[in-house]
């Protein structure tokens, strides 16, 4: 019961269980940076001819020789759209002429997609 009592025990356990404290904070911050960039950015999916992005019920698919490819689901449409541009400049002039049809947050995302992708 003595050795219990030790102050040289408890200091040992509060620096483990301090330790063990820090992994777990840097843990949870890393977890929810994670979460955060997934909420922001979307998923991004990359194949040998391919660069998928996905978010805000938006999909755009950008391939090696340029073809860009936006497929989405619009607020007042009934199904999905699909357009399919030669360049990623088409789909930018696109954006620009439906700017009034996208939120805000489309709008965004889709222009760092856009910039992320060429």
């Amino acid at each position: 019961m003595q050795d219990l009592l030790s102050p040289h025990i408890w200091s040992r356990s509060i620096w483990v269980t301090s330790l063990a404290g820090l992994v777990l904070a840097v843990a949870v911050a890393g977890f929810a940076y994670q979460m955060h960039t997934v909420a922001k950015y979307g998923q991004i999916t990359r194949t040998a001819n391919e660069v998928l992005y996905k978010n805000h019920d938006l999909m755009v698919g950008i391939e090696r020789g340029g073809t860009t490819t936006l497929l989405g689901r619009g607020a007042h449409a009934s199904g999905s759209y699909t357009i399919s541009f030669d360049s990623t400049a088409g789909l930018v002039k696109f954006m620009e002429h439906k700017k009034n049809d996208l939120s805000s947050k489309r709008y965004e995302w889709l222009h760092w997609a856009v910039a992320k992708g060429s």
